[in-house]
């Protein structure tokens, strides 16, 4: 295994508790030493999930997949407090998109999601948006976009508290320093 796809054993020193959490529940994060924020991200398709996994871990942010909505809502059940940003694919077998965004909003009204979908108009995209989605990102998207879309959705929606939140502010301090 890469040290790219070490499990939880190699925790950062930032977010320990976020490794004794992946020990605990068996969770995959990849890059879990990475500095930056934990995106979950939810797609049923693999190759967009593994694609968008080594575009951010390249990045230094830590990553978990989610094939579905009910293993999404599971793993944010269970570590949602150290996740920054969700990327949810808006059609998922089973559930939709919508439903698993008005389900995360439940669990955590602070947390913020980007709509990530091939189709472009959705009816429903508005309503999302008044309801505290965070953006849309089209697919498919290149690499640049992606990096963007996630970085400045972070920027403008991440709590605060978020572990690797604070490395990110510091990093946009030494850089405006500059």
């Amino acid at each position: 295994m890469s040290k790219l796809f070490q499990g939880g054993a190699s925790a950062t020193s930032a977010a320990p508790q976020l490794g004794v959490l992946a020990d605990k529940f068996h969770l995959e994060i990849s890059n879990i030493a990475g500095d930056r924020e934990l995106i979950l991200i939810v797609d049923d398709e693999p190759n967009v999930c593994w694609l968008a996994q080594m575009i951010l871990c390249e990045q230094g942010y830590k990553v978990i997949t989610a094939y579905d909505g009910n293993q999404a809502l599971e793993l944010f059940d269970k570590i949602g407090r150290y996740v920054g940003l969700v990327i949810l694919d808006f059609i998922i077998p089973g559930r939709d998109g919508e439903a698993i965004f008005y389900q995360l909003k439940q669990r955590d009204p602070n947390v913020a999601v980007l709509l990530s979908s091939g189709y472009a108009e959705h009816p429903r995209l508005a309503l999302m948006l008044a309801k505290g989605l965070a953006g849309f990102i089209a697919k498919p998207y290149s690499r640049q976009r992606l990096l963007d879309q996630v970085r400045s959705t972070l920027d403008q929606h991440s709590r605060p508290d978020t572990p690797g939140r604070e490395r990110e502010t510091s990093r946009q301090d030494a850089k405006t320093q500059r």
